[in-house]
């Protein structure tokens, strides 16, 4: 988790808090989705969770946008004017070793139905997926690939 966030990275705001319900209205001024990593601050909170529930209008969402009002379920109390941040998640793509050791039995068993070449080559299509995704997301948060600047505007 970020120590310290700067105000113009903040993705929104409170604008709400329905105590009888524990859910936050934000403003948003980013793009923010279901399941991703959020981080709370104001005078008195500082939470972290994942962005589990999302409605506009009633209505539950996957995603909002810029300029969308939200309601987000929170386990803590938030306060109006309270800054809205994202964290970001470091996730290590799996690795051939990782597959067979974290997992207990399920990997070494799926090695064995499908032979040795058959899981290496599973596990290189997972990693590849993962560099692809990663490197859509950076694209899509403007972000610059590890070793370049970010492009200026």
């Amino acid at each position: 988790m970020s120590d310290v966030h700067q105000p113009a990275e903040a993705i929104g705001t409170v604008i709400h808090w329905f105590g009888h319900l524990s859910v936050a209205g934000l403003r948003l001024t980013a793009p923010l989705a279901v399941g991703d990593r959020i981080h709370i601050r104001g005078h008195s909170t500082d939470l972290v969770e994942t962005v589990t529930s999302m409605e506009i209008e009633h209505r539950k969402v996957d995603h909002a946008g810029p300029g969308d009002d939200v309601a987000l379920a929170v386990a803590g109390h938030v306060h109006e004017h309270d800054l809205i941040f994202r964290e970001q998640v470091p996730v290590a793509p799996p690795t051939e070793a990782a597959m067979s050791q974290e997992h207990g039995e399920s990997y070494p068993k799926l090695r064995e139905m499908l032979g040795e070449e058959a899981f290496a080559e599973l596990a290189q299509l997972i990693r590849k997926t993962y560099e692809a995704n990663e490197e859509r997301r950076r694209r899509t948060e403007g972000e610059a690939p590890p070793g370049r600047a970010k492009p200026s505007r």
